[in-house]
Parts: C-alpha cells; structure tokens; sequence
C-alpha cells in the first residue's frame, strides 16, 4: 500500500528545505568581508613592525661591535663597517666618514612593503627616522626609532 499523496509531498518539502538560502549565504560572505577588512590592515602593520624591530636590532648590534673596534683599535676605519646587509626588506649600509665617525642606514625596499622607511644611527647613538606618510609624524631625530603607527617621539 502506498502512502497518500500529501505524505509524499511533504516529506519532499522537508528535503528540500535542508539547505541555505542565498540571502543566509549572501550575509555570511558580508560579515567575514568586513571581519577580513578589519584584520588585514591590522596584520600587516603587526608584520612590519617586527621588521622595523629585527631591523633597528641589527643597527644597535653593527653599532657596539663598531664601538668594541674603536675600543680595541682607537678608529672606526676598516671595522665592521665594510658592506651592506639585507635584513627583512630593508638594506643596511655602514659608511665611516672619518676615523672618528660612522653612520649605519637602513632603507626599506618597494618590493617589500617597507617603501618609505629610512633609519640612520650615528657614532654618538643620535638615531633619525623617516616613515612612510600613512604613519603619521614622518621624521622624527633622537635616541631611539619610530617603530608604531602614530608615535609622535623618538
């Protein structure tokens, strides 16, 4: 014996009905796109600023192994000081300008989302940053680096 008509139609619709409509999907895809716009920008800035901090790390490092070679040597000449180095998307170079004086600069690279940054670090321990302009306050000179969005000392 079969099962009446309505029965079968109605169990049909309960089939049916298992799944998503368009308009759930279409707002599920609406809230992780807003979530994904909040995130991202915030990660990428928590990427660069462990950059900015591997970088000025490698700068402060350079710098007391020049001073160990001016303690050992009396002259910064043909230290440490001899080629350039790529850390984390930014080239560092170190130039002695005289026996008595050296400069360590870091400059990011366009490939590397570290376009606009520039870091120098002196003999006398005076640093000079230069940041890119969505960070705010874009050039700051003192004893330390602006290494967070939106600092407003060095």
């Amino acid at each position: 014996m079969s099962a009446p008509n309505h029965t079968r139609t109605a169990r049909r619709r309960s089939i049916l009905a298992t799944g998503f409509t368009l308009i759930e999907l279409m707002i599920v895809v609406a809230i992780v796109a807003i979530l994904a716009s909040v995130a991202l920008p915030a990660y990428s800035d928590y990427i660069l600023r462990g950059k900015l901090a591997d970088v000025s790390n490698e700068m402060f490092a350079l710098r007391a192994r020049m001073e160990q070679f001016f303690q050992d040597n009396r002259t910064y000449e043909k230290g440490p000081c001899t080629n350039s180095k790529t850390v984390r998307g930014f080239t560092v170079v170190c130039t002695t300008a005289t026996a008595t004086a050296y400069t360590i600069t870091a400059t990011g690279s366009p490939t590397d989302n570290t376009d606009g940054f520039s870091y120098t670090l002196d003999q006398t321990g005076a640093t000079t940053s230069k940041v890119s302009a969505n960070w705010g306050k874009q050039e700051c000179t003192g004893t330390s680096f602006l290494m967070k969005k939106g600092q407003t000392t060095c």
